[in-house]
């Protein structure tokens, strides 16, 4: 992104143009794109470059996509308010100091990759993901019994990757090919199922179980349960009383 106007000449791919960009404009690159840049003066800007494996988790993730199979196009000079603000404040975290900048950055970026990716795919080839290797069945086992066993606590997807023994990529691919849908939906679906087993079989207070089951709070618990099973945590607690 540009803080400043600029005149500059670019060669993409082996063919020149000249693009006269005005301040806070974004250039973006698609991945491998040879470029180079002659300017007439100095440019101030923001350079973000988004990984690889960054682009593949969210494509995974998100769009339920092989990255291979999403073709994003460049564009030049562009306007866009809603990235603009994504890149102002992945400036702000760079050189914010103190521990959690690198973390606000890493969650930046995979907005940022979602924004791109809901943005300038021009077109798709074959999904790749349908012949995605499984987990193996110790590697589910593993997996699904941890996520059981501490659901009333935070559960990365760093650590169940960890877990496997794969990368966190990998994981999510082979995770999905094993159980047809993302390990974040299978978390949640288990948080709720375990929510049932509470509202239909005790007394505890939704509090409680918001808790027990690893929701954040019981608006969180709220608000999840309303929308995956159509009715509040009460409502369902009286209706299998």
């Amino acid at each position: 992104m540009s803080y400043s106007s600029m005149d500059a000449h670019l060669n993409v791919g082996g063919r020149e143009q000249r693009f006269v960009f005005r301040d806070r404009r974004i250039l973006l690159l698609a991945p491998e794109t040879p470029i180079g840049v002659r300017r007439g003066s100095e440019i101030h800007g923001l350079h973000v470059f988004l990984k690889a494996e960054i682009l593949a988790e969210v494509a995974s993730e998100v769009f339920d996509r092989d990255a291979k199979s999403l073709e994003i196009v460049s564009t030049f000079g562009f306007d866009d308010p809603g990235m603009r603000l994504l890149l102002d404040s992945l400036n702000y975290a760079l050189s914010e100091p103190g521990p959690h900048s690198n973390l606000k950055v890493e969650h930046l970026s995979r907005v940022l990759a979602i924004d791109v990716l809901s943005k300038h795919v021009a077109s798709t080839r074959a999904n790749c993901t349908q012949a995605a290797e499984r987990l193996t069945t110790k590697q589910a086992r593993l997996v699904t019994e941890y996520i059981h066993e501490h659901l009333s606590s935070e559960i990365l997807l760093n650590d169940l990757a960890k877990l496997a023994g794969v990368s966190r990529t990998l994981f999510i691919q082979r995770f999905k090919a094993s159980f047809r849908q993302t390990p974040h939906r299978y978390l949640m679906e288990t948080r709720i199922r375990r929510g049932q087993e509470l509202l239909a079989t005790t007394t505890l207070p939704l509090t409680h179980i918001a808790m027990i089951c690893g929701f954040a709070d019981q608006s969180h618990l709220s608000m999840s349960f309303r929308r995956a099973v159509g009715m509040s945590p009460s409502q369902y607690r009286k209706c299998t009383s």
